[in-house]
């Protein structure tokens, strides 16, 4: 199980729930293929895909109403998680009946979540505090 600490918290509710929300998915993929007998996740996998990516439009929509200044370097990093989408999604079709697939799967999508919240979202967390637009994370 992964967990979000308050310390990876921006402190912004609708990106927060977004995190955990997400979050929630990933433990629930990975106790599916963690099952004696994997069950098919490529529709958690989906819904998961769809979800990030309504997760990174709301965001960036969201730093561009408060004037963020490194928007650019926010899209960036989110286009290229979309390639790492685009892997869990071929992963998901493989890993029931595939060991090494349930592995790589589960692999890259606790990095998926840790790339989008500790090495983008963190960023504009001091930002926010900033202008006083978080609530105590």
């Amino acid at each position: 199980m992964v967990e979000l600490t308050p310390s990876f918290k921006v402190g912004n509710d609708r990106i927060d729930d977004d995190h955990r929300h997400l979050l929630d998915i990933i433990n629930h993929i990975v106790e599916t293929l963690d099952a004696p007998e994997p069950a098919d996740c490529a529709s958690m996998v989906s819904d998961f895909v769809a979800l990030a990516k309504t997760h990174f439009e709301r965001e960036e929509a969201f730093m561009k109403t408060v004037d963020y200044p490194d928007m650019a370097e926010l899209h960036d990093q989110h286009q290229a998680l979309y390639d790492k989408l685009d892997t869990m999604v071929h992963l998901s079709t493989n890993a029931r009946d595939n060991k090494l697939a349930r592995e790589s799967l589960r692999r890259e999508m606790v990095y998926f979540l840790m790339d989008d919240v500790i090495n983008e979202d963190l960023n504009f967390k001091q930002f926010l505090a900033d202008k006083g637009l978080v609530r105590d994370a």
